[in-house]
């Protein structure tokens, strides 16, 4: 199949696994590596599927794609759309960038319990428990 097709794929499963945060101002979609692996593993998707749907939600501050690549292996891929400061989470975790773009990634977990750790550090930094 050809990378193009695989990366369409990939980009309709994180908008149907896409939630949206309206208390905390955030919307998000995480893809576990089976998903991944039915999609092809496409190289590229995971930053553009984060700054061409995730800026587009209104009533939004930021948002976050997460994608298992590998199992135990979560990478992230944050976007601001009001200048919220997406370093500061993605510093949390281990990652860096700059307030409008950064990313991270979560080593040694299963993809709930990176999920739930990721979700935990974002409500953190929303001031929302």
């Amino acid at each position: 199949m050809s990378e193009d097709y695989n990366v369409l794929r990939f980009w309709g499963e994180v908008l149907s696994k896409m939630k949206l945060d309206l208390d905390r101002k955030f919307v998000w979609s995480a893809i576990d590596y089976e998903t991944f692996e039915e999609c092809g593993k496409p190289r590229t998707g995971k930053e553009t599927a984060a700054s061409s749907f995730v800026e587009i939600v209104k009533g939004t501050d930021f948002g976050f794609v997460a994608c298992e690549e590998e199992k135990g292996y979560l990478k992230i891929s944050f976007r601001s759309r009001t200048g919220f400061d997406t370093s500061k989470i993605a510093s949390e975790l281990g990652g860096g960038g700059h307030v409008y773009a950064s990313g991270a990634s979560i080593k040694g977990l299963d993809f709930d319990q990176a999920v739930e750790r990721l979700l935990e550090v974002v409500n953190k930094h929303t001031n929302k428990p």
